[in-house]
Formats: C-alpha cells, sequence, structure tokens
C-alpha cells in the first residue's frame, strides 16, 4: 500500500505536552487562529523529538505528522501523529 501522507502545521504552539504511557509523549497544538488538536509521538520519550515537545511548552513550531483517529472510551477525536517539528522563528 501507499505510504500515509504527512502534514505540515505551519506555526502551532505546544501549550501543554506530558508523558503517556510506555515512553510516548503527548500534546495539546493550537494554531495562531485558536484552533487546537492533540498530537502524540509514539516512542520518543528519550530521544531529541520527546524532548523537543517537553521542553517547547509555549513555543511555535512548524510540525510534521500524519492524521489518524484517537478513540479513547467511547469517543473519537482527530489526532495528529507527530513525525517532526522545527522552531517557528
Amino acid at each position: 500500500g501507499a505510504p500515509e501522507p504527512v502534514f505540515a502545521l505551519p506555526r502551532h504552539r505546544i501549550v501543554d505536552a506530558g508523558l503517556v504511557g510506555h515512553g510516548h509523549v503527548r500534546a495539546r497544538l493550537r494554531s495562531r487562529d485558536g484552533q487546537a488538536v492533540g498530537a502524540i509521538s509514539f516512542r520518543s520519550a528519550q530521544g531529541p523529538l520527546g524532548q523537543a515537545i517537553l521542553a517547547g511548552i509555549g513555543s511555535e513550531f512548524h510540525v510534521a505528522g500524519t492524521l489518524a483517529c484517537d478513540r479513547w472510551r467511547g469517543a473519537e477525536r482527530a489526532q495528529v501523529r507527530i513525525c517532526d517539528l522545527s522552531p517557528a522563528t
């Protein structure tokens, strides 16, 4: 099959981030127009990507990721699976 498309989310602020599960990092991203989306980076807590997310709370980043449906306790939400990010300077 074809690889999943990777989307660019320019200038999104990390408004919250934390560790979840075994080595994953979850985050809440907000665009400049106020739209928010949940995000996750799997198995990244000890690596540079996870550390950048955790240290980047309050800062803007250009985020690259795939889109997924997060199903948790009967609720479904759009979620970004973060592949990479860079500071939006």
